[in-house]
């Protein structure tokens, strides 16, 4: 059996030999090769097959078996185009060493199995040390990884700073960019999830160290023991390090353990340039390391630091009878003392051979060298500040500066947006006559009930996709834009058919009378017919703003104003085709939209891009929950402008009634220029809640809903003073008439008087729905048109027909008191509950 063991050995010999020849030239034209490399399904199928043999097999045909199948199957991370993982090239002399430390296989638990491997281990621990500016009597060990690192480093806390008995009391806190292994960690000594605390970044996804103090704070006053502060120094998704002074200084007021994930960026300690990012980390307690990320070692290499090695000794000290005669002096401290495991490897070898051999000045280089490429990268790629400054940070930037940027653009879109029927009536009323004017205003409550459907889709699927986008679930998010557009395109289908059909039974429902009958029938069969480009536009614009891109948004409402603006006078006058020419200049306005905000969403730079299939129908059915509110709210107002033009006709008679329905015309365009803007912000606005809410972050929501609601009530007070200074001059643009003009002012005056109040109800309403409390939104949306319906059917049978234009105020009033009592009572719930969950 001797003479076999020599002979395989000698084998294996030659079979090394070969292989480091093998492995230098692989290395060297590894450019050439490809980075993945999947398993052949030949060789899959026999890997599968395969067991344990009974009897053993020719060492050859295993060795090229593992070399073929095994080994050269594998993504080379150490490729030079290869950017999908943290570690770096590994150093071909960090592969010599782990060939080197295997092939004598000390035992390194202690100095007396290993003296000098011991010595090497110690001599790195303490340079190491010194690198991060800890004291005398700081310590550490080397692990297999971070996650080692940081389960060691963080019993080591709990023993340092808890009794027993206080460990149920005990609150951790670190941010929302922590790697897993902490919170894993954390579990594995004994931690419950409501004793963790994730602390929200900023913009540059650091630890947000105003919400660390407020949260050490409220949980201090609650008689909780906050016990430990986890900051990072070089996260995995953006190389961030959090503000390590500041959070030093918080833990030392509250007695906290301070530890630093430096897994990745604790490495930047070599270099001159990059150590200034690390300021503060000789204040922490302790430290992980990984040498296999930017120090160019082989995997399984890390470090645990301390800055009282006695810490680690308190946690892990242990003397078994079995282990008496391998200790040294009595005082003496092990390796076996400082962490879990008992029997392990030289791990440190390998690392001390490669800084021997390349010096800690050119390791520092090599680093500097690869922030270097990262720099140029951003340059090449992502420094273009006119591009990042037409995207918004939903998570991280300035919320009054984020809800202006989002808000205002909408806003203003929705107030050109009212253009299309202000122009089109004001063409009509001065160029074809008041009678064209009151069949367009006939027309009204179809449109309306068009935009609903537009808002169904648009604003129920919306604000899912933005949660979805919080949250991170792309794929979801894709899901809801698909179904979107699907459902947007069969419901266009659907009504142009249906509207079509019953149009002239409709129209005379709707206040017609055998005067209007003939403008109103013209302007609504072009308007129905393009019904497919006025549900697009509209519906799927809402996507785009939900995504950050409220530009775009606004663009695609300037467009086709515009195109509305310069068609009308053209058809209507030049081409004398009165009514119709302003239904088709419409109708041409909205398919330059549809075009330019479908193109819009299928761009390269979408987060989520616009799709095709994956259809389930719970998603539709979660689709049209979330927009059923925002629909009813539309389509009611389609129902009352029904009523109103009915009740007008009714009690007006056969001498006013068609003169109050044209002054009725003229008074909703008016207050068109108000709620349209209105509704602007709070949609424009939903993506910065939504969000947030599906983030977790309920500070920022707070901060939103204060914003949005100061710029609504900002907006309808000036609109206010400009209603009393400037309505006779909108009214002039319409009518000439004399009797008109004078009622219309006044009938403005009357439907306008309480708009700061629903300044106030708007945005509730709206925001609630972007925290996807549908049925809140939805009572308070239909409280407020029942109040109006009924005060609409009330005051002209008890008073007179002009009385039924305070019923708008009425209603404005009541509504936004009885909203904002709700709003106070659930918004705390619904806030406790989300922070309920993201814990």
């Amino acid at each position: 059996m001797e003479k076999e063991r020599r002979k395989q050995n000698i084998l294996v010999g030659k079979l090394m030999k070969g292989f480091v020849d093998q492995t230098v030239e692989f290395y060297n034209g590894m450019k050439e090769r490809k980075i993945c490399r999947p398993t052949d399904k030949k060789v899959w199928d026999r890997l599968c097959r395969q067991t344990v043999p009974v009897k053993g097999r020719p060492l050859e045909e295993v060795y090229q078996e593992m070399l073929d199948d095994v080994y050269m199957s594998i993504s080379l991370a150490q490729h030079p185009r290869s950017f999908s993982c943290v570690p770096s090239t590994a150093s071909l002399v960090s592969w010599m060493g782990d060939i080197m430390t295997n092939a004598f296989n000390p035992h390194a638990s202690c100095k007396r199995n290993a003296l000098a491997a011991d010595l090497i281990e110690k001599k790195m621990i303490h340079w190491m040390c010194d690198l991060a500016g800890y004291p005398q009597g700081c310590g550490g060990l080397f692990v297999s990884g971070g996650s080692m690192a940081n389960l060691t480093a963080l019993t080591a806390a709990r023993d340092s700073r808890l009794k027993e008995e206080e460990r149920g009391k005990a609150v951790v806190y670190l941010s929302d960019q922590t790697h897993i292994s902490l919170a894993k960690g954390l579990h594995i000594i004994g931690f419950f999830q409501d004793q963790i605390r994730m602390i929200p970044t900023d913009r540059d996804f650091r630890m947000d160290i105003s919400l660390l103090k407020e949260a050490v704070k409220e949980d201090a006053g609650k008689g909780k023991i906050p016990f430990a502060v986890i900051a990072t120094a070089g996260t995995t998704n953006t190389g961030s390090v959090d503000p390590l002074p500041e959070i030093a200084a918080l833990c030392k007021e509250y007695h906290m353990w301070m530890h630093v994930d430096g897994a990745f960026g604790a490495s930047a300690l070599l270099s001159e340039k990059q150590r200034k990012y690390l300021a503060g980390i000789e204040l922490s307690d302790s430290l992980s390391w990984d040498a296999h990320k930017w120090m160019m070692q082989t995997y399984g290499c890390s470090v645990v630091l301390v800055r009282d090695q006695n810490n680690l000794t308190r946690s892990f000290a242990a003397h078994p009878e079995y282990l008496k005669d391998a200790k040294g002096s009595k005082d003496s401290v092990e390796f076996w003392d400082l962490g879990p495991e008992l029997t392990r490897p030289a791990r440190a070898l390998k690392l001390w051979i490669t800084l021997q051999t390349f010096g800690s000045q050119e390791m520092g280089t090599m680093i500097d060298h690869g922030c270097e490429m990262a720099e140029f990268t951003e340059k090449v790629f992502g420094s273009d500040k006119q591009i990042m400054k037409r995207l918004n940070d939903l998570g991280h930037d300035s919320i009054p500066r984020l809800v202006l940027r989002l808000a205002v653009p909408t806003m203003l879109a929705q107030l050109v947006n009212v253009l299309y029927s202000i122009v089109d009536r004001m063409y009509i009323g001065i160029g074809v006559g008041n009678l064209a004017l009151a069949g367009v205003g006939v027309c009204g409550p179809i449109v309306t009930l068009l935009s609903s459907v537009s808002s169904l889709v648009g604003l129920g699927g919306s604000p899912i996709l933005a949660m979805r986008m919080g949250a991170g679930k792309k794929r979801e998010a894709q899901q809801i834009l698909n179904h979107s557009f699907l459902m947007l395109l069969i419901l266009s289908v659907a009504l142009t058919i249906l509207f079509l059909v019953s149009k002239d039974r409709l129209l005379m429902w709707f206040g017609a009378s055998q005067s209007t009958f003939e403008y109103a029938d013209i302007y609504l069969t072009i308007y129905t017919a393009g019904t497919f480009f006025a549900l697009m536009s509209a519906g799927m614009n809402s996507f785009l703003i939900a995504q950050g891109f409220s530009g775009l948004g606004m663009a695609t409402v300037m467009m086709g104003a515009a195109f509305n603006i310069v068609l009308d006078p053209i058809l209507i006058f030049v081409f004398r085709m009165g009514v119709a020419g302003a239904a088709t200049a419409t109708v041409i306005s909205q398919m330059a939209s549809c075009v330019f905000v479908l193109l819009s969403l299928s761009q390269k730079k979408m987060p989520v891009r616009l799709g095709w299939g994956d259809f389930h129908w719970p998603v539709i059915r979660q689709i049209l929950s979330f927009g059923f509110s925002p629909f009813l709210i539309i389509a009611s107002d389609s129902v009352i402008l029904i009523a109103l033009n009915t009740v007008l006709q009714k009690y007006g008679g056969p001498n006013e009634g068609d003169i109050l329905i044209t002054c009725a015309t003229i008074v909703q365009s008016y207050l068109l220029l108000i709620t349209m803007p209105l509704g602007g912000i709070t949609l424009g606005s939903q993506p910065v809640v939504s969000f947030n809410y599906g983030a977790g972050n309920v500070r920022r929501i707070r901060q939103a809903f204060i914003c949005i609601i100061g710029l609504c009530v900002t907006f309808c007070t000036l609109m206010t003073v400009v209603t009393h200074l400037f309505s006779p001059i909108y009214v002039n643009l319409f009518t000439k008439d004399a009797e008109i003009l004078h009622r219309s002012v006044m009938y403005i005056k009357r439907f306008t008087a309480m708009i700061i109040p629903l300044a106030v109800q708007y945005p509730l309403v709206d925001e609630i729905t972007a925290l996807g409390q549908v049925r809140l939104a939805l009572f308070c949306s239909v409280f407020r048109k029942s109040v109006f319906l009924v005060s609409l059917l009330l005051l002209p049978a008890l008073f007179s027909a002009e009385a039924t234009f305070f019923s708008e105020p009425v209603a404005d009033l009541i509504a936004a008191t009885v909203t904002t009592t709700l709003f106070l009572h659930a918004f705390p719930r619904i806030m406790a509950k989300r922070t309920k969950e993201g814990q």
